[in-house]
């Protein structure tokens, strides 16, 4: 009698996988596409440093290659800005000069050409149009440290800057403001969330206020975790063991550091934790005790002491 032949499971998923990777992948070929470029138009003549450069998308075209140079491709002195990016627009502070700039779209494939404008930033003593950019603290930073330099763009004919600090919320209550002929400065905060903002002057003109960046400090460390299960001196009846604590910090976007110790009270596993639950797999021919505990760390860096330390003894 003639038997059938049985291919093996695994011989037949492999032929699946063989057979599905040779799907073909269309890759739209862009090399007679343009990009057009929208905003600075082509020379362009202006006393705005503040610039922002915005393309048209490219169909089949997954980045772009952004490129800024003074005063020109055919002659560079200086190349401004070189950047490899997924957007169609990027903001930039120009000091006076002549710049070109240019963009090319590509794929896994192809590329266009680059398409090249040209750009006049003229000297002007008026800087009511410039934008202030804040650079450190960076918004809506958390902080355990209670002294922060605060840094942001420098402007160009600027002689001076105002920079306001307010604590709880905007214009709420000013607790720092200081006239600085630099970009920057060192302030000593205490504990609670601030938000600040700069303005740029000379003798006949000045920016608005740039918008508003946060910064919140804590210089208090959480209190230790308190452990959940399982109990102490616990026997495990299975390779997996699931451990549990409390910790009211993981809700504000603390995180929690998972501890196994050995026998002899040495570290041999560190976890960090998003939750307050973990679950743990552990294997050893041994019958002794060991022993876990739990630290936090909250949001600005703070560190918890430890929990206490509870002993298990895992399944052998």
């Amino acid at each position: 009698m003639m038997r059938k032949k049985v291919f093996p499971p695994i011989i037949l998923t492999l032929a699946i996988v063989v057979i599905q990777s040779c799907n073909e992948i269309y890759i739209e070929n862009i090399e007679n596409y343009k990009v057009v470029l929208i905003a600075p138009t082509d020379s362009i003549h202006t006393h705005i440093s503040s610039q922002t450069f915005v393309w048209n998308e490219v169909e089949g075209a997954t980045r772009y290659v952004f490129q800024l140079v003074t005063p020109s491709f055919d002659s560079i002195k200086k190349i401004v800005y070189n950047i490899d990016t997924i957007k169609t627009t990027i903001s930039l502070y120009l000091n006076p000069g002549k710049y070109q700039w240019r963009v090319k779209a590509y794929n896994s494939v192809y590329e266009t050409s680059y398409t090249i404008f040209t750009l006049y930033i003229d000297s002007s003593y008026n800087i009511s149009n410039e934008i202030i950019q804040l650079f450190s603290p960076l918004d809506s930073t958390f902080s355990n440290k209670s002294q922060h330099m605060f840094s942001w763009l420098s402007i160009y004919n600027a002689k001076k800057y105002i920079i306001e600090v307010f604590k709880n919320e905007p214009y709420e209550s000013l607790y720092f403001i200081d006239t600085v002929l630099s970009n920057k400065i060192t302030i000593s905060l205490n504990e609670g969330k601030y938000f600040w903002h700069v303005k740029a002057l000379n003798q006949t003109s000045s920016t608005n206020y740039s918008n508003f960046y946060s910064i919140y400090i804590d210089l208090t460390s959480p209190e230790a975790p308190i452990l959940s299960l399982p109990s102490n001196n616990f026997k495990a009846k299975s390779d997996t063991v699931v451990f549990k604590w409390l910790n009211s910090e993981i809700e504000n976007g603390g995180v929690d550091s998972f501890y196994l110790f050995s026998p002899d009270q040495k570290i041999i596993y560190k976890s960090i934790c998003n939750t307050n639950e973990k679950t743990l797999i552990y294997n050893t021919s041994d019958t002794l005790y060991y022993y876990w505990g739990i630290k936090t760390v909250d949001r600005a860096g703070n560190v918890s002491p430890l929990s206490e330390k509870r002993s298990i003894r895992f399944k052998n």
